[in-house]
């Protein structure tokens, strides 16, 4: 299991806050340089704290989504500090319902007493790839990501293979995307996909047959990535999947707290 630092809590903290990767988020710690540092200023801007303390945290607070824009290589105007604020009223609220201020028991909480690991950006096993979803003004890569299994999955292959496609695929498309992934992992890469039923799931298991083929560190992994919280995935017609995944050295994956 993976040790989660305090820089890793401060992201996992202020997803919590979060419907989804948010762009003004990410701005934000872009400006401030670390998740910890924007958890401190949100924090302290918010009611029942003293008016000096507040202000100056609201006036650092605005400095440093300017500064992380600009680093992000966009512009900011009047309707964007506006859209901020109105998101920073959102985030205070969010903070104001986690269970504990303690620490380490929310560091229970958040991977429901270890049952899953959290990973950030600085974790070797960060799969790099997904920074690219932050070339877009209006999208954002995740603070961090929760999972199950091994987190070593995610950086396993250097070239990893996406395959999904619809829950209701017929019967051909079905063994196309099992043995597409068989051959891909057969090849060593890495398998992506959802945890549907279908096209997903026979992604999956095309996988873990070439794995059970071939000696396992010669054949690539699989790796689910669910929308929610991993405390609910499904469906339910998954779960020996889902339990054929981790016992084959993969990993679920989700970018949500568990609870969304």
């Amino acid at each position: 299991m993976t040790t989660i630092d305090d820089e890793t809590l401060a992201r996992a903290i202020l997803t919590f806050c979060l419907d989804s990767a948010d762009a003004m988020m990410y701005a934000l710690i872009k400006g401030t340089d670390s998740a910890a540092s924007a958890l401190r200023l949100i924090a302290d801007s918010g009611p029942g704290h003293h008016e000096g303390v507040s202000t100056a945290a609201c006036a650092s607070l605005d400095a440093a989504f300017i500064n992380g824009i600009i680093r992000w290589g966009r512009t900011v105007n009047d309707r964007g500090m506006a859209a901020f604020h109105g998101a920073l009223v959102s985030w205070q609220q969010r903070l104001g319902m986690l269970p504990s201020k303690d620490p380490d028991e929310l560091r229970d909480w958040f991977t429901e007493n270890g049952g899953m690991w959290i990973i950030a950006p600085h974790h070797p096993c960060w799969p790099t790839q997904i920074a690219d979803l932050s070339l877009r003004t209006d999208w954002a890569a995740p603070l961090c990501l929760w999972g199950k299994g091994d987190p070593r999955a995610l950086v396993s292959c250097a070239h990893p293979v996406g395959i999904v496609g619809s829950r209701g695929v017929s019967d051909y498309g079905r063994q196309s995307a099992h043995e597409l992934a068989r051959q891909a992992a057969r090849a060593g890469h890495l398998v992506v996909s959802g945890g549907a039923l279908g096209t997903d799931a026979a992604a999956h298991w095309g996988a873990i047959r070439a794995m059970d083929e071939i000696s396992t560190p010669l054949a690539g992994r699989t790796v689910a990535v669910f929308a929610g919280g991993l405390n609910h995935i499904g469906p339910k017609g998954n779960e020996r999947l889902f339990e054929a995944i981790e016992n084959h050295s993969g990993a679920l994956v989700s970018e949500l707290c568990p609870g969304t």
